[in-house]
């Protein structure tokens, strides 16, 4: 088959969560001998930069340049179009539209990724289509409604309302849709969506992964975060962290460290580096190599939504994770026996120490992460299921009674 991949934005570097979704889907596709092409918003000088790798699983790449006048335009009609997110409003453009009508009728199966593309999706035969949601992006506004602070606040908030009314028509206007979770699936559910044609497919951790956690109980006294440190429920996660938890950890263990690893450090994230034992790295090539050497991965988000790919990616390599109930969510591993939970600022300090105190815990929670990642989250065991979607929708089918994927 001919499967067109359509996103608001490159799929590579395998920096953020819809990055690796995107790239890893299509390898699976390729690798399972179907012909992919991806369509995307973007920059020319990223594409230049990435294309060899995106090469590797893409047969052919067709970028339409984001034009930030037409967007600020679309932001601006978007403030009398309530029905409309902004963050939707921001992807449409006119470009892409048209190259995908262009390109549509040469490809069997097209797979929008997020509601940010769902406008391009409507246009084109709805029994071809499957809409990626990912996460639901509502869950996440809603706690980062309280999370936040003055214009902020009112951002998150306002949006809320638009994407929660988006992603309900959306899960009923298309005949085939994905979400990562059972969680997310549920929410949107609770909040009026019909969601009969809505499949969950988790995040599967990426394949490309070889550092492995083998020595514990080590001089090396660091924990560590990963992620995009640009996105505001991973910066908010660590400045709480280094402000209410590190200090007190410090005055237990003098020597240890707080790593914080990822692309796109905010100011604020920046800022951290003051405190005395934190470390900002940046874009590190193979993070996963600093996490196999520390004690610790820490998860404190504290907003959010979906399955968290750092904490995936922390189980992978046999690294204990210390996470927050939000990052548990849609996991399905158990407390104390895959990852160590906490929410309070004294609970993340007392399963550090027990973790620094006690290196056969380490290991023992390290090897059951690993053994859950194994059987649950990766590429092999989960794509079949995109396999049978992929296949189901390349199928001539009966009429359900949806006309298609309805204009809003």
């Amino acid at each position: 088959m001919k499967i067109l991949m359509v996103s608001s934005r490159i799929p590579y570097p395998l920096t953020a969560g819809f990055r690796i979704r995107i790239y890893n889907e299509a390898k699976y596709c390729r690798r399972a001998g179907h012909q992919v092409g991806l369509l995307y918003l973007g920059k020319p000088e990223e594409y230049e930069r990435y294309k060899a790798q995106l090469a590797e699983v893409f047969h052919e790449v067709h970028v339409v340049p984001f034009r930030r006048a037409e967007a600020l335009f679309n932001l601006f009609k978007c403030l009398f179009t309530p029905s409309k997110p902004f963050q939707v409003a921001l992807y449409i453009n006119r470009q892409l539209r048209k190259t995908l009508e262009r390109l549509e009728g040469g490809y069997d199966v097209v797979i929008g990724n997020t509601i940010r593309t769902a406008e391009y999706l409507r246009k084109i035969d709805p029994a071809k289509t499957i809409l990626d949601f990912h996460d639901a992006i509502s869950y996440n506004y809603e706690n980062a409604v309280r999370c936040t602070k003055g214009l902020k606040k009112w951002v998150y908030r306002t949006e809320y309302r638009r994407v929660l009314r988006y992603e309900r028509d959306t899960a009923k206007a298309f005949r085939k849709a994905v979400i990562i979770s059972e969680d997310d699936k549920a929410y949107l559910q609770k909040h009026g969506a019909d969601t009969a044609r809505l499949s969950v497919i988790p995040v599967a951790v990426r394949d490309d992964i070889a550092a492995r956690k083998t020595v514990y109980g080590t001089a090396a006294r660091e924990i560590c975060f990963l992620g995009k440190m640009s996105y505001q429920p991973n910066e908010d996660a660590v400045v709480w962290f280094c402000h209410n938890v590190f200090p007190q950890l410090r005055e237990r263990y003098p020597d240890v460290r707080f790593v914080i690893m990822g692309i796109e450090p905010s100011k604020a994230v920046c800022e951290l580096e003051r405190l005395d034992g934190v470390t900002v790295t940046g874009f590190l090539e193979n993070p996963f190599e600093r996490m196999a050497a520390c004690v610790a991965t820490v998860v404190p988000i504290r907003n959010g939504a979906g399955m968290q790919n750092k904490v995936l990616e922390s189980m992978a390599v046999g690294t204990p994770t210390v996470l927050s109930p939000i990052a548990a969510e849609g996991l399905g591993g158990q407390n104390g026996v895959h990852y160590l939970a906490a929410e309070r600022a004294e609970d993340y300090v007392e399963q550090l120490s027990r973790l620094l105190d006690s290196p056969p815990l380490c290991r023992q929670v390290g090897d059951s992460a690993r053994e859950l990642i194994r059987t649950r989250y990766t590429w092999e065991v989960l794509w079949s299921r995109w396999e049978s979607l992929i296949c189901a929708s390349a199928q001539p089918e009966a009429s359900d009674g949806v006309s298609g994927a309805a204009r809003l």
